[in-house]
């Protein structure tokens, strides 16, 4: 596995804290929260091509 250094400014880390589940990891967390935007944003591909 190849690790890698991202920059967050504290606020986002709080939220990453606030967000996150007991045992997680940020990089736990970050994966989440793209596997959720990537999923909202198929559903509304979707859903636009299901309006046509």
């Amino acid at each position: 596995m190849v690790v890698a250094t991202i920059t967050v400014n504290d606020e986002v880390k709080q939220e990453l804290k606030k967000i996150g589940r007991k045992g997680e990891s940020y990089s736990d967390i970050v994966n989440r929260l793209l596997i959720y935007y990537c999923t909202k944003r198929l559903d509304a591909e979707l859903n636009d091509i299901l309006a046509l």
